[in-house]
């Protein structure tokens, strides 16, 4: 097991019904749910923004899109927030298929599944679940740059601390953070 190499005393504490970790397009559709059905939800994300791998960046102008290029709707609970968002100007298609370059040859794209994607960058479609856009629900409570220093189980529930020293009690959390980026050792 490892533990905390800095200081983890607490400098302020909160408590909520449900505390879910990263607000990826997982978290934040369950905090969304959660929210409706009446829990108090805080939603924690090491990033900056929301989305996790739908991220864009804007740098000097331009965006970026890095992650997640597209996605395809297959399932009824994406097409219903498809179906709530494209006419909100969110998200659109951006083509039916891929040309193909073969032996010398290239074909145009066969007519397949829509590839859609957010119109201002595809973390448009995180912003829109995070500021309840979809059904006009109200803004979750987000908060970015939150790295989790620790977390254990107490009689009570879960105690999660920051870097920054603040502490979340929660009964019930819920985790979607992303894969490491190394190889655990």
């Amino acid at each position: 097991m490892r533990f905390p190499t800095h200081d983890l005393r607490v400098t302020h504490s909160e408590a909520v019904d449900v505390l879910v970790i990263g607000a990826g397009l997982a978290g934040l559709s369950a905090a969304r749910d959660l929210a409706r059905a009446g829990f108090a939800v805080r939603l924690l994300d090491k990033s900056r923004g929301v989305g996790g791998r739908t991220a864009t960046r804007r740098i000097e102008g331009a965006t970026f899109d890095h992650g997640a290029p597209f996605f395809t709707v297959r399932g009824e609970r994406l097409k219903q927030l498809v179906t709530n968002l494209e006419p909100r100007d969110v998200i659109g298609v951006w083509t039916h298929g891929f040309h193909t370059w073969k032996n010398d040859v290239l074909t145009p794209p066969e007519l397949g599944h829509a590839r859609r994607v957010g119109k201002d960058g595809m973390n448009a479609l995180g912003k829109a679940l995070r500021d309840g856009v979809d059904f006009g629900d109200a803004p979750l409570d987000v908060k970015t740059n939150a790295i989790v220093s620790a977390a254990w189980n107490t009689t009570l529930g879960w105690s999660v601390v920051l870097e920054s020293r603040r502490d979340f009690q929660s009964p019930a959390p819920f985790s979607s953070p992303r894969l490491p980026r190394k190889p655990w050792r």
